[in-house]
Parts: structure tokens; C-alpha cells; sequence
């Protein structure tokens, strides 16, 4: 197995399979409908991921969540994604993980719970 890092450089040559990746990435940005980001500041020599995110226009963006315990780098994302954060999207914000964690949590008892099906049912 073999792991690249691609550093958070103004200048950074994207490469093969990383340029066509990218270009993934920014295609599904486009279409996703609940966006969260945990632990991730905007550096801001990463001019590629800001601009990544910065220029994504999703007009069907429900939901951003973000945790991250520093509030300018929790700013700088929502500032960031001002483009596809619409009247209707609903932004939340964590201070911590574990905050994050007890809210899926809590969330998920409210969700109906789904019919087991037994074996040799259809």
C-alpha cells in the first residue's frame, strides 16, 4: 500500500491520479446535499483547497457542519462556503468532537427504527 500527503502549498503541482481526484471531488461538492467538515482549518498557503471550496456554487447544500474547536478556523470555513450557504442551509457548528458524536447520537434515537427482515422472507 502506498500513502501520499499532499502538503498545504500556494503552489502545489497536482499530479496524476490527484488531478483527476480533484476533479471528482469538485463535481460531487457540486451535488451534495449535507457537507461536513471535522477537524479541518483552511490553511491559508492551501490556495487549491480554498479555491475548491470557495468556488463550488451547490445551490441544493441542506445541511454544513463543522467541528472544529478554533472559532476563526469554524469563520473561515463558513466565509469560505458563503457562495453555496443559502437562506435554507442549515449550518452547525461544534466546538468538539465528543459534542459532534453526542449530537449524531441523540439524533439517531430519534430516527424510526427499521423492520428487521428474517431469513427466508422476502
Amino acid at each position: 500500500m502506498r500513502f501520499s500527503i499532499i502538503p498545504p502549498e500556494a503552489h502545489k503541482v497536482v499530479e496524476q491520479p490527484y488531478a483527476q481526484l480533484w476533479k471528482s471531488a469538485a463535481r460531487v461538492l457540486r451535488d451534495t446535499d449535507h457537507l461536513v467538515f471535522i477537524g479541518f482549518s483552511f490553511v491559508a498557503t492551501d490556495l487549491e483547497a480554498m479555491s475548491l471550496f470557495h468556488l463550488m456554487t451547490n445551490r441544493k447544500l441542506r445541511s454544513l457542519t463543522i467541528v472544529n474547536p478554533d472559532r476563526i478556523a469554524r469563520q473561515r470555513t463558513k466565509q469560505i462556503l458563503i457562495k453555496s450557504i443559502l437562506p435554507t442551509t442549515q449550518v452547525i457548528v461544534f466546538d468538539s468532537f465528543q459534542d459532534y458524536v453526542n449530537y449524531l447520537n441523540y439524533n439517531m434515537t430519534k430516527l424510526p427504527r427499521r423492520k428487521r427482515r428474517r431469513k427466508g422472507s422476502n
